[in-house]
């Protein structure tokens, strides 16, 4: 291991960053970028400076950064909530260039992450590690750990999309889902529904969990219409498709498309969730079907969508495979206890200038 006493660390606030800082943060991303996602293409610095300047009014975030003379190194996020569920919970995030690791860089940057989420009362951390850079893994195994949740990361090759296969599963709705419409939602929700919405946005707590202990988080119409605005000011683009029950009205299941129109090469697929009482009638096909078509229209220049599924979310798995997605990383979540990372931190020794 090598000494990190030229190590450097400070905290790093996106509202009020000098030009230099932002200068080496972006010199330092764009590395980070290009090894996890080398086929993604690069984020303008004034796109990615207005997305992690925008945020929720209820979401706390936190930066530091590693430097060694002027480069930036490696970063934390520490993130939290202050809503009503999940206090007990905090995510951190570190990412350390590949010719920075092995050398304490990350134990440096999880001291004072560490320190904050105590100061707020978190018990419980959450992390997020890609095989497409297996350090992660690999510390958190060190400290005894298993995966909580492991997921397939995947794309859809837009060049390669069989339209018709899509067209003939929203031409065969009615086979089994004759009692529903679908609605496809280009930009913000209506308002006058919000409440509705919310009250949708809830079949997320049905997803795979693995063994991550979480609470139920319940939106609220006021919570909506605040993501609402954060969504707006961060400049991204969304369709939203919805399936509603013709004969009550019901909100039945909703998935989302997201992209930034600086990058309208990549979408991500955000939530997609059919209420339980309403499977097994090829709702959850037809709304991503409806969606991407409707993809096509509202941003030509997309090329390729990414999703993320738990491996134990057979039924998503196969909707997305006969799309076409295909495999492209793995990723797992992770949850441990601020004692257990504290025990971690106060068996190493390494020298850093605050």
């Amino acid at each position: 291991m090598t000494p990190t006493t030229s190590l450097t660390i400070e905290t790093f606030d996106p509202k009020t960053a000098s030009r230099d800082t932002w200068r080496a943060y972006h010199a330092f991303a764009d590395r980070v970028r290009a090894e996890v996602l080398p086929d993604d293409p690069a984020t303008p610095p004034a796109t990615r400076e207005r997305l992690m300047s925008t945020h929720p009014v209820h979401h706390r975030p936190h930066y530091w950064l590693a430097r060694r003379g002027d480069a930036v190194v490696a970063s934390a996020f520490l993130g939290f909530s202050t809503l009503e569920t999940n206090r007990h919970l905090c995510d951190i995030d570190v990412t350390v260039l590949a010719d920075a690791r092995g050398q304490g860089v990350a134990s440096a940057l999880l001291r004072p992450a560490l320190e904050k989420a105590r100061s707020e009362g978190k018990t419980h951390i959450g992390m997020w590690t890609t095989d497409r850079i297996g350090s992660g893994e690999a510390f958190l195994t060190r400290l005894g750990l298993n995966a909580n949740l492991r997921q397939l990361v995947s794309r859809l090759d837009l060049s390669t999309l069989d339209e018709d296969l899509l067209r003939g599963w929203v031409a065969r709705k009615d086979e089994r889902a004759a009692d529903f419409d679908i609605d496809v939602i280009e930009g913000p929700l209506p308002e006058e529904r919000h409440a509705e919405y919310a009250g949708l946005f809830d079949v997320m707590n049905t997803a795979p969990r693995g063994t991550l202990e979480v609470e139920d988080e319940h939106t609220t119409p006021e919570q909506l219409g605040e993501w609402e605005r954060s969504f707006a000011e961060s400049g991204r683009r969304r369709l939203t498709a919805v399936a509603i029950e013709r004969a009550t009205g019901k909100l039945a299941g909703f998935t989302m498309l997201v992209w930034l129109p600086e990058t309208s090469e990549i979408v991500h697929q955000w939530g997609t969730g059919v209420w339980p009482q309403y499977r097994d009638r090829g709702l959850g096909r037809v709304l991503k079907a409806e969606n991407i078509l409707r993809l096509l229209e509202a941003n030509p220049g997309a090329r390729f969508v990414r999703t993320s599924n738990a491996h134990v979310n057979a039924a998503m798995l196969g909707i997305n495979r006969a799309m076409g997605f295909k495999p492209e990383f793995e990723e797992a979540a992770w949850q441990l206890k601020v004692e257990q990372l504290q025990a971690y931190l106060d068996a190493k020794t390494f020298a850093v200038t605050a």
